[in-house]
């Protein structure tokens, strides 16, 4: 398999989250490794999203001439505008929007918005329709899948409260449970105090 390159990290804020799936993996494909996963929308309108839309595309660019020389017939990209793609077209919020979709076969570190690790369903945890930080990293794929452009999930920060895609909004586990200790393995690689401010 050809060695995949990776671009410099992409800081991302403000950016509002969908199809997170930030604390337990999943296969979607039998005998498919399991990933999580989330995907980020910006706003082309917004000022600040269409620099980070700029980002994107320009580390994107950078990987393919230091790849391949030059674009290859068929490449796949994780990202676009939700209105050229059919599939992403449909779904709540993505109309008009930029996509840029991440995964990662290791647990992302996840915290909240004083820099706090947190669990799914806790105060500040993020959840799909939120607005959330994070610093993906781009690479490239060339493989019997073929070559594509693809997101690395990092680290995502709560960044502010959203109507929740799925049409009900997170659930507080201090509502509903008591606490009975930290789940195992729930440490992370990536230090939460290196890529946020507060």
């Amino acid at each position: 398999m050809a060695k995949a390159l990776t671009s410099e990290v992409i800081k991302l804020k403000n950016v509002r989250g969908s199809f997170l799936r930030l604390w337990v993996p999943k296969a979607f494909q039998e005998g498919q490794t399991a990933r999580y996963e989330g995907t980020f929308l910006l706003d082309p309108s917004n000022a600040e999203h269409a620099a980070m839309i700029a980002t994107i595309k320009a580390e994107a660019v950078k990987l393919i001439k230091a790849k391949w020389g030059e674009k290859p017939a068929g490449l796949k990209l994780c990202f676009g505008l939700a209105n050229d793609d059919p599939t992403k077209a449909k779904y709540d919020g993505y109309k008009d929007m930029f996509y840029l979709t991440t995964a990662n076969t290791t647990k992302p570190t996840v915290v909240n918005g004083q820099k706090q690790a947190v669990n799914e369903g806790q105060k500040g945890a993020p959840y799909s329709g939120c607005y959330v930080n994070t610093n993906p990293t781009l690479w490239t794929q060339d493989n019997k899948f073929g070559k594509a452009i693809r997101g690395n999930l990092r680290i995502v920060q709560f960044a502010a409260d959203g109507p929740a895609f799925s049409g009900s909004g997170p659930v507080n586990a201090d509502d509903e449970f008591e606490a009975i200790g930290d789940a195992p393995g729930s440490g992370a690689g990536v230090t939460a105090s290196d890529d946020f401010d507060l």
